[in-house]
Order: C-alpha cells, then sequence, then structure tokens
C-alpha cells in the first residue's frame, strides 16, 4: 500500500457552527464534491464512544474521455473530546481508503462585538492509502477533486453570508 497526504488550511466568512454542520451531512456532497453524484445515509451507529453516520456514495471518476462509475462506503465520526472536528472516510474497491479530517474554529473578530459577521479557519487533513499499482491514478484524481471541494465549500459558504 502508498500513502499520501494534504494538508489545506481557509478562512471563511461564516460562522464555525454552520461550517460544521455542512461537512458533517454526507448528503451535502453532491454539491461540494466535483466527483460525487449520489449519496445514500444509513441510520446512526455506535462504535464504543463514537458516534457514526454510515453512507454509500456514487461517483463518476474521470478517465480520459470516459466517466467509470463507482460505489463505495463512507461514514462520517464524531471526534470524542473535540466538538470542532469531523472525520469521514471512505472506503473503495481495490482496497483505496480516504481519511479526511476537518477542524473549523471561530477567529476572534477585532470588530465591535455587535456584529453580526463572524469567520472561522477550516483546516483539512486528508489520508489516502491505496495499492501501489493506482496510486499515481488515485492520488492525482484525489487531489484534483478535493482542491475542487474546498474552493465549493468556500464559495458555497460565502455567498450564504
Amino acid at each position: 500500500m502508498t500513502e499520501r497526504r494534504w494538508h489545506r488550511e481557509f478562512t471563511v466568512d461564516a460562522d464555525a457552527d454552520v461550517v460544521l454542520a455542512l461537512l458533517r451531512d454526507p448528503l451535502r456532497l453532491p454539491e461540494l464534491h466535483p466527483l460525487i453524484d449520489r449519496v445514500d445515509v444509513e441510520p446512526l451507529r455506535h462504535k464504543g464512544d463514537v458516534t457514526v453516520l454510515p453512507f454509500a456514495i456514487d461517483e463518476h471518476i474521470p478517465l480520459g474521455p470516459w466517466r467509470v462509475k463507482n460505489r463505495y462506503r463512507g461514514e462520517v465520526h464524531d471526534v470524542p473530546g473535540h466538538p470542532e472536528r469531523s472525520r469521514q472516510v471512505g472506503f473503495s474497491s481495490p482496497g483505496v481508503t480516504v481519511d479526511v479530517t476537518w477542524a473549523v474554529t471561530p477567529l476572534s473578530s477585532s470588530s465591535s462585538s455587535s456584529s453580526s459577521s463572524s469567520s472561522c479557519r477550516a483546516v483539512q487533513d486528508v489520508v489516502i492509502t491505496a495499492p501501489f499499482w493506482v496510486a499515481p491514478f488515485v492520488f492525482a484524481t484525489a487531489g484534483r477533486a478535493h482542491d475542487r471541494l474546498v474552493e465549493a465549500l468556500r464559495q458555497r459558504l460565502e455567498a450564504s453570508t
């Protein structure tokens, strides 16, 4: 197996709770992630002290002029003791795992406390593992998709403020 990591940080003019709610809702992924077409959510489960929301994703993967369909499983995890964090893990064939952790924290405002606008810092850490024979393709495709996801997230949040 081969592993690749990404780290992205950005500031957005939005309330941290609004950002986290959007990130924790897998049904919003088709609006943000360029490869995801559909998400089917299953009932909440508990793994020890962690609440897990399982889901299935239908995506299309660009392969030259074609779009290959793929269905894989994912989970949204609470991060105990860290309400400012969210974790999503996806499991796809042939042995690909995508592990995304978000940390969203409010920024202190230098303006008066009566201001209704707020901003926050969002940090995305992505770890992808894949078999060596598909790793270059998986890493390149996922890297571009996650860059576009971050940009779509920023645009969506700033348009709603």
